[in-house]
């Protein structure tokens, strides 16, 4: 039988009874009482590691036993909630699920934030690509402009020189 299983069975115990010291409560759930000192040395480690494994997931509380010197444990709230869920097994087992939602819920939220993160980056170069391409045009027309009006400025300074000489040739027939 599992940990896990023994502090079901002395949960069910402790919700069926008051309160108890743990040795009572144990032979109640387990049966059997051992004869050798051993055993009852293992038993009673057992006890005690089970009581305190109890405790410190807030299952069973102690308190001053009224007839004794010592201490007896009853279920506390908490012990009684997970009862009521069908038992300290069932209780771990929602537990479980409920990790697991949470952890499919989180790896959901990861995708979905490095999906935005990816787009907007990719959104950002495509923009700025854009943009280059942008300024490329309009560079390409202005250089185109800037070839226009050299092959203007060109195609004048022939034509002034084209008139000058026709000009100069002009003058020459002039004084023969």
């Amino acid at each position: 039988m599992t940990k896990d299983e023994k502090i079901d069975r002395l949960l069910d115990c402790y919700g069926r009874v008051d309160s108890g010291a743990i040795g009572i409560v144990y032979q109640t759930a387990f049966g059997d009482s051992p004869t050798d000192n051993d055993e009852l040395r293992k038993r009673w480690n057992e006890m005690d590691r089970l009581k305190d494994a109890m405790k410190s997931r807030g299952l069973i509380i102690s308190q001053p036993d009224p007839g004794s010197p010592g201490v007896v444990f009853k279920i506390s709230e908490h012990g009684l909630d997970v009862l009521n869920v069908g038992g300290w097994l069932k209780y771990l087992e929602t537990e479980r699920q409920n990790e697991k939602l949470k952890e499919n819920k989180e790896n959901r939220r990861f995708i979905i934030t490095t999906i935005i993160s990816v787009a907007t980056v990719v959104f950002s170069f495509y923009q700025m690509f854009l943009n280059n391409d942008r300024k490329n045009e309009n560079t390409i027309l202005l250089n185109q402009i800037d070839t226009l009006k050299l092959e203007m400025r060109y195609k004048d300074e022939q034509l002034n020189d084209y008139k000058n000489k026709d000009l100069k040739t002009d003058s020459v027939r002039v004084k023969k």
